[in-house]
C-alpha cells in the first residue's frame, strides 16, 4: 500500500515547484508565524474558515428540507465532515504537505491533477453568488431611499471591471484586511438577523403557522446545502500547521466543529420558525426579507457588499494560481507570462460572474450543486482516499475509508444528478 508514497517522492522538483506555489498562496506566511498559534487562535480560526456567508442560505434551507430533516441533514453533514477531518489530520501527521502535495504521494500524478480541479472549482464557486447578494442588496437600498433599481446584468458589467484590476493586483495580501471585514460582518450578520427575527416575532405574536417537519418536493436539495455548511475543511491543512501544539489540534478541530453545528443549526431553525415556508421559499437568501428594516440592517448591507468586493480576490486566489501552474510555462518570456495570467484571471472573474447572474433565482438549487459536486470531493472523497492509501493499515479502518468515499460518491454523482433533472 505505503509503495504509492514513492511516486511523491521520486518527482523532487514538481514538491519545489508546489513549495513556490504554496509561498505565494500564503501557506508559508501563516506556518512562519511566530509565535505560532495558541489554542483560542486556532480555535477562532478555524471557526471563521468554515463560518462564512453560506448561512444566508441555510434558513431557505431549511424551507427546502423541513425543520426535522434540516436539522438532522445539519447534523449527519457534521459527523462525516469531522470523521473526515480527523482522517485528513492522522494523515497529516504522517505525511505533512498540503492537499495537493498529499494527492500526488497517495495517486501520483492523478491525485495531483484531481486535487487541483477540485480545489480550483470549489473556491471558485464560493463566489458565484456575490454578485446575487450584491445586487439584491444594493436593489433593496436604491428601492427604499430612491424608488429605483438597476437591473443585475449591470451590476455585473460594473463588477466585472472591478474585479479583474483587483485579481491583477500583485499585492494580494493587502487585502487580507477586507477578508477578516468578511468574518467579522458575518459575526454582525447573525446578530442582526437575530434581532430582526425576535422583532418580526414580537409583532406576528407567535411563529409560522406553515413550517414543516419534512419537505417531501425538495428535501433532496438540502443535502447539497448541507454539506456546503462545512466547506472550510481546505484550510484544516495549513491551520493544523499553524498551530502551537500539533497535539491539541484534533481536540481544538472537533470543538469547533460541535460548536459551529449547535450555531448553524440553532440560527437556522429559529429563522425557520419565525418567517415559515412562504416567506422564506421566495428570498434564497434572507436578507431579501429585510427590505425596510431600518439604517442598522442597511449598514450591515453595506458592510457585506464592502467585504464582497474585496475579499472576492483573495478567495478566488487560489483557483488563479492552479489554473496558471497549467497554463504559464515559466520558459516563456514574462511580459507574456503577465498577459496570459491577466487574461486567465479576466475570464475566469467573467465565468464567476455569469453563472452568478444567470441563476440568481435559483441559488438554492446552485448552491447545493456546488456543495455535491465540488465540496463532496474536498471534505468527503479526498481525504478517505489519502487515509486509505497512505495510512490505513487495518481492515477496520480501510472498511470506514471504503465506505466514505462510496458516500461521498455516491452524493458527488446521484445528488448533482438529480438537482440537474429537476432543476425547473
Amino acid at each position: 500500500m505505503h509503495h504509492q508514497c514513492t511516486q511523491g517522492l521520486d518527482d523532487p522538483d514538481w514538491f519545489q515547484d508546489r513549495k513556490e506555489n504554496d509561498k505565494e498562496l500564503g501557506e508559508e506566511l501563516i506556518k512562519n508565524k511566530t509565535p505560532k498559534m495558541g489554542t483560542i487562535q486556532t480555535f477562532f480560526t478555524l471557526l471563521k474558515g468554515f463560518l462564512g456567508a453560506g448561512m444566508l442560505f441555510l434558513p431557505n434551507g431549511y424551507s427546502n428540507a423541513g425543520w426535522l430533516f434540516g436539522t438532522g441533514g445539519i447534523i449527519i453533514s457534521m459527523l462525516i465532515t469531522m470523521t473526515c477531518g480527523l482522517l485528513l489530520i492522522q494523515v497529516a501527521s504522517k505525511y505533512p504537505g498540503t492537499f495537493s502535495e498529499l494527492g500526488f504521494l497517495a495517486m501520483g500524478n492523478k491525485g495531483r491533477y484531481i486535487c487541483d480541479l477540485v480545489l480550483a472549482l470549489s473556491q471558485a464557486s464560493f463566489v458565484t453568488f456575490y454578485i446575487a447578494f450584491i445586487s439584491q442588496s444594493l436593489n433593496n437600498i436604491f428601492e427604499n431611499h430612491w424608488g429605483f433599481t438597476i437591473n443585475i446584468w449591470i451590476i455585473g458589467v460594473i463588477l466585472f471591471f472591478i474585479y479583474t484590476p483587483l485579481c491583477w493586483y500583485r499585492k494580494i495580501q493587502s487585502l487580507k484586511r477586507f477578508h477578516i471585514l468578511a468574518d467579522i460582518t458575518v459575526f454582525l450578520a447573525v446578530g442582526v438577523l437575530t434581532e430582526v427575527g425576535v422583532t418580526f416575532y414580537l409583532s406576528q405574536g407567535s411563529f409560522a403557522d406553515d413550517t414543516r417537519l419534512f419537505n417531501p418536493d425538495k428535501y433532496l436539495i438540502f443535502v447539497g446545502t448541507a454539506i456546503f455548511m462545512f466547506e472550510g475543511v481546505g484550510i484544516v491543512l495549513p491551520v493544523r500547521e499553524a498551530c502551537r501544539n500539533k497535539d491539541q489540534f484534533p481536540a481544538i478541530f472537533v470543538t469547533m466543529i460541535l460548536f459551529l453545528t449547535c450555531m448553524l443549526i440553532s440560527y437556522s431553525m429559529f429563522q425557520y420558525m419565525v418567517y415559515g415556508d412562504q416567506l422564506l421559499s421566495t428570498a434564497p437568501m434572507i436578507t431579501k426579507l429585510l427590505t425596510h428594516k431600518g439604517i442598522v440592517v442597511e449598514i450591515v448591507m453595506l458592510m457585506f457588499i464592502m467585504s464582497f468586493i474585496f475579499s472576492y480576490p483573495l478567495v478566488i486566489y487560489p483557483s488563479h494560481l492552479i489554473i496558471e501552474s497549467y497554463i504559464i510555462d515559466k520558459k516563456t518570456s514574462s511580459s507574456s507570462q503577465v498577459w496570459i495570467r491577466n487574461l486567465s484571471r479576466a475570464l475566469v472573474v467573467f465565468a464567476t460572474l455569469f453563472i452568478g447572474i444567470y441563476f440568481e433565482d435559483t441559488l438554492d438549487r446552485l448552491l447545493s450543486i456546488i456543495g455535491t459536486l465540488t465540496c463532496t470531493p474536498v471534505a468527503f472523497i479526498m481525504p478517505a482516499v489519502f487515509h486509505l492509501q497512505l495510512v490505513a493499515d487495518t481492515r477496520f479502518t480501510k472498511a470506514i475509508d471504503y465506505s466514505i468515499i462510496l458516500l461521498g460518491m455516491t452524493l458527488l454523482i446521484g445528488l448533482t444528478s438529480y438537482t440537474i433533472i429537476s432543476w425547473q
